[in-house]
């Protein structure tokens, strides 16, 4: 027999496995300056997450009806899918580090304002709204903003294992921040989650402003010229390989991402759970997500064809709990948490793969109008199926939906290879 280059029996031990797995999937946070913002994001993230339960709890309070929650989310998103490209090529004009230190500190003023009107006991429906419209309309830049400053912290040969973390965050502080802001409620009042918010946004103005300049991998600047929008879509449909990742994303991210509301109405209809079991249900998704996002990290960077593989494994574990969830439901949760945390960092990670220096923050624009803006359309037809049938025809439609992006997937593969493309599938 054979002896390892450790000395053992067999193979590398298993803590050696445990501790390469571990250096490889977290190798981006080698870097000092990408060590400190992701840190940073994680607190950050999670006060954003307190800060949307509170909100949404604020609003029951005020009006007491679902139609206000929802056009609480018409407002926060309607910006985003209107001049959402247009926000990427503000960012590709502006320094990036400085515009999000302006975007972090303008969500840390516009939180302060929000604890002190509900402070004050005037907090009304409108304020509420407002403050929405005045958020989304930061996002426009902040989140394709952070999305192509990450290339410049860890560099193009770990930029997919960088985006892979970034995702990870998010699903963590998705699976605390609710968590924390309820107990926050019940014993502080809705305008703490406010103003925890608010400090949170100071961690990530700290970690930008902390930033030595030249260690940052600045990508150029574009230069202010008419039509930019128009020219950033032709040339990302001019390209077979990202047109179709945008495609993909646009599908899934409108019809199939719109987890707490069928995991709500699935919870409710189908278990007819309280809110305890809702709470273990939510918590089974953010764990599979986080196991997903983390496989991504651990793995090269994912191509269209591999980003379909994941929209079926998607529509998979939808279809899974179409049936009758009652006695699978929490492992089927986590199934899908576990497809949807490959499909978003997959495809984030595939997208930044393809988009060019210069380019990336238009791209990157054209991305999150994609993820995010097309939920404000998908939405509302997956809640008005699952009310007009059950919670099974949402899951259908989402099932469907990721059918179809694997197979828009799978005939821009073959398309691509037919023609002899050279780049990037």
């Amino acid at each position: 027999m054979m002896t390892s280059g450790d000395g053992r029996w067999g193979g590398p031990s298993p803590l050696k496995r445990v501790r390469v797995f571990v250096q490889e999937t977290f190798v981006s946070l080698a870097s000092p300056t990408y060590r400190c913002y992701f840190v940073s994001q994680l607190l950050s993230n999670t006060g954003t997450w307190m800060q949307m339960v509170a909100e949404n709890w604020l609003i029951i309070r005020l009006h007491g009806s679902g139609l206000a929650l929802g056009i609480s989310t018409s407002v926060q998103f309607a910006p985003m899918l209107v001049v959402g490209a247009y926000g990427g090529v503000l960012v590709d004009r502006w320094n990036k580090r400085r515009l999000l230190v302006a975007t972090q500190s303008l969500y840390a003023i516009l939180a302060l304002l929000m604890a002190v009107v509900v402070a004050s006991g005037h907090a009304a429906i409108w304020m509420v709204w407002l403050a929405g419209l005045v958020l989304g309309m930061v996002n426009v830049v902040d989140w394709p903003g952070r999305q192509a400053f990450t290339v410049e912290m860890v560099g193009a040969t770990r930029i997919a294992n960088a985006t892979a973390l970034n995702n990870m965050v998010t699903v963590s502080a998705r699976a605390v921040g609710p968590a924390i802001s309820g107990l926050l409620i019940a014993t502080a009042g809705i305008g703490t989650c406010f103003v925890v918010n608010a400090i949170s946004y100071g961690a990530v103005v700290i970690a930008l402003l902390g930033m030595t300049p030249a260690r940052l991998a600045k990508e150029p600047m574009a230069l202010r010229a008419p039509g930019q929008t128009l020219r950033a879509i032709q040339a990302a449909w001019s390209q077979p390989a990202l047109r179709a990742a945008l495609l993909m994303v646009a599908i899934v991210g409108g019809f199939a991402t719109n987890f707490q509301l069928l995991i709500t109405l699935l919870a409710v209809q189908s278990l007819h759970a309280g809110a305890a079991a809702y709470g273990r249900l939510m918590a089974y998704l953010g764990i599979g997500m986080m196991a997903g996002s983390l496989r991504v990290a651990n793995r090269p960077p994912a191509t269209v064809l591999k980003v379909g593989a994941y929209a079926l494994l998607l529509g998979g574990a939808y279809a899974i709990l179409i049936p009758d969830p009652r006695d699978i439901m929490a492992w089927g949760v986590a199934l899908l948490g576990v497809a949807a945390g490959l499909f978003l960092a997959g495809a984030a990670a595939c997208v930044q793969m393809l988009s060019t220096p210069g380019m990336r923050g238009r791209v990157m624009g054209l991305f999150t109008v994609a993820m995010m803006g097309t939920t404000l359309v998908g939405g509302p037809v997956v809640g008005w199926i699952s009310q007009r049938t059950t919670p099974q025809g949402g899951l259908a439609l989402s099932a469907v939906a990721c059918g179809a992006a694997a197979i828009l997937a799978l005939r821009e593969f073959r398309l691509l290879r037919g023609r002899g493309y050279a780049g990037p599938d």
